[in-house]
């Protein structure tokens, strides 16, 4: 429970704006509103007041495994452990990129800035 509530707090702050956006609720003002920049500052806020709780509990909670683990086993593991953490982030951002890469080729989106910028030129945005 102490890391759910941090998580919930994080993950709403991060997507409610994006949402009330996306959804054009008549209520939530428009971008030109400086109410948006405040918005954003707000959620920004609570997400970053969030996320070391969450990365403090996490640390919290590994440590009394190992502690657990020393009762049970009588020999000290921590290192084992902390490495396995430190392991499994990484392969999962490896994961990501690689996902997000594939992705990215499946769609053809650009590779270069340039063409992106004579795409929207061609298109007619910059008109």
């Amino acid at each position: 429970m102490a890391v759910m509530v941090p998580l919930a707090c994080w993950i709403t702050a991060a997507n409610t704006p994006i949402v009330l956006r996306l959804s054009d609720v008549p209520w939530y003002p428009s971008n030109e509103s400086i109410w948006v920049l405040w918005i954003f500052l707000g959620a920004s806020t609570v997400g970053a007041l969030s996320a070391p709780i969450i990365g403090a509990n996490q640390n919290s909670m590994l440590a009394d495994v190992a502690d657990e683990h020393e009762l049970e086993t009588g020999i000290r593991r921590e290192g084992v452990l902390y490495a396995v953490r430190a392991f499994s982030n990484k392969a999962t951002a490896a994961f990501g990129t690689l996902f997000g890469g594939i992705l990215l080729s499946a769609i053809d989106f650009p590779e270069t800035r340039r063409a992106a910028r004579c795409q929207r030129r061609l298109s007619g945005t910059w008109a």
